[in-house]
């Protein structure tokens, strides 16, 4: 049985991409009068916020509070049955989210969409780690924050679930299992041609999770 299960939030809980693209365009286009394209945005896509503004031109001159002004009025949506099932998982054991998404966004949003901080035992953002993903790396923080909720956690008693190739390298690095639900037919095909297992919906993922417990 899992003893933990870890999520990837950037467009694997929440439709990240769909409202952070319009976000991040108005942001650009008030504060700088700089108009980036959508395939600009996809281009940096995943990587750290800081990091990304770099990319994007701006870097250190972008203040997150600013951009959490803007941000305000397109706001994420979690997919379809993913509170439920983070409901679900919390209460039977220790769940988290390891993403390159800056603290206080990520903050944000879980207020934002009426979730509780309460549900997540781990929650390792941008700020906690330098590694970035597929580095095994990316997962010490989260682990060492499990390990102080119970010492028999060992990786390969954690989940880990993300939609891209990087989350399923980075978790057969660490020694942790996983499970993908990969929001593009590329995504899709990158994971199963590494041999990773991936899910139809949030709904299958579910069925896939209680189905893995029964078998560890």
């Amino acid at each position: 049985m899992w003893k933990a299960v870890l999520f990837d939030y950037d467009d694997t809980l929440v439709d990240t991409l769909g409202s952070r693209s319009l976000a991040l365009t108005t942001f650009f286009r008030t504060n700088y009068g700089i108009n980036i394209t959508q395939a600009e945005i996809e281009a940096v896509w995943g990587i750290q916020f800081s990091q990304m503004m770099t990319a994007l031109g701006k870097g250190a001159s972008v203040r997150v509070e600013d951009y959490l002004k803007v941000a305000k009025d397109f706001p994420i949506k979690p997919f379809e049955g993913v509170a439920p099932l983070l409901q679900s998982l919390h209460k039977r054991v220790p769940i988290g989210i390891v993403t390159s998404v800056a603290r206080e966004v990520l903050l944000a949003d879980i207020q934002e969409m009426g979730w509780s901080e309460d549900w997540f035992a781990v929650i390792s953002a941008q700020e906690d780690t330098p590694a970035h993903k597929p580095d095994a790396d990316v997962f010490i923080p989260a682990m060492n924050a499990l390990r102080s909720c119970d010492s028999q956690i060992t990786p390969d008693k954690v989940l880990y679930v993300g939609n891209a190739l990087s989350d399923g390298l980075a978790a057969r690095a660490a020694g942790l299992g996983f499970l993908g639900v990969p929001t593009t037919h590329h995504e899709r095909n990158e994971l199963a041609q590494h041999g990773f297992s991936v899910s139809d919906s949030i709904q299958d993922l579910a069925m896939k999770i209680q189905l893995s417990e029964r078998q560890s």
